[in-house]
């Protein structure tokens, strides 16, 4: 369970990293930030990736937002 919330963490951030770098590049500034939150986000990912048991594939996140959504509103 711990590595559903690296993995949803790790999605949520990349989202907002996504964003910080667009925004970045509209405006011609250097996306420090963006980089950085890139890297928070991937490593996120890879530990959520090498704690869990048997990995994840790509029909799992779902299910694994589910679950990280639920245990939160419980």
């Amino acid at each position: 369970m711990q590595s559903d919330y690296y993995l949803v963490a790790g999605i949520v951030i990349g989202g907002f990293a996504i964003a910080s770098l667009v925004s970045a590049w509209t405006d011609g500034r250097v996306p420090r930030g963006g980089v950085l939150l890139v890297l928070v986000s991937g490593g996120l990912i890879a530990l959520a990736i090498m704690s869990s048991p048997m990995g994840y594939r790509l029909n799992d996140v779902p299910g694994a937002f589910i679950r990280v959504v639920g245990e939160i509103l419980n």
